[in-house]
């Protein structure tokens, strides 16, 4: 499970994005992420807008501390 607040996903092998709806098990996609705005990393923006905000159990964890865990 991936959430985050400004990231896209593309079918591999192609330029254009794809939605939530036509997608279909086993496709290759590409995910691409980016650090949102630091208005959203401060208590206030956490507050209304983080996982939890949207029924998951998870905390936020910011982009770059995933991404240092596959380097």
């Amino acid at each position: 499970m991936c959430n985050w607040m400004s990231g896209c996903l593309a079918r591999n092998g192609r330029r254009n994005g794809m939605h939530n709806f036509g997608d279909e098990i086993g496709q290759r996609v590409a995910v691409l992420g980016f650090r949102c705005d630091p208005l959203w990393r401060t208590g206030a923006g956490l507050e209304v807008f983080n996982p939890r905000y949207f029924g998951y159990d998870l905390d936020f964890v910011p982009i770059e501390t995933l991404t240092e865990r596959l380097a």
